[in-house]
């Protein structure tokens, strides 16, 4: 996220994280996320579960968003 912002790209930036839509934070909120996913597709409505050797429901891969919201 802050390198999309310091890179002029701030709308991108409001549109990973707002749209509900794959790939976002959003959309894993809207798939029953309370952390953050190793995987923009941890789960999916279409496929379910990734495959459990990488795909983390607790991890910090795309943390970013946290700091630079409260930022």
């Amino acid at each position: 996220m802050p390198v999309l912002v310091e890179n002029g790209c701030v709308e991108a930036a409001y549109h990973l994280l707002l749209q509900e839509s794959y790939p976002s934070w959003g959309y894993s909120i809207r798939q029953g996320a309370t952390t953050i996913w190793e995987r923009w597709d941890g789960y999916t409505e279409e496929r379910g579960f990734q495959d459990p050797a990488m795909n983390s429901f607790n991890h910090y891969s795309l943390g970013s968003v946290g700091e630079w919201s409260t930022d």
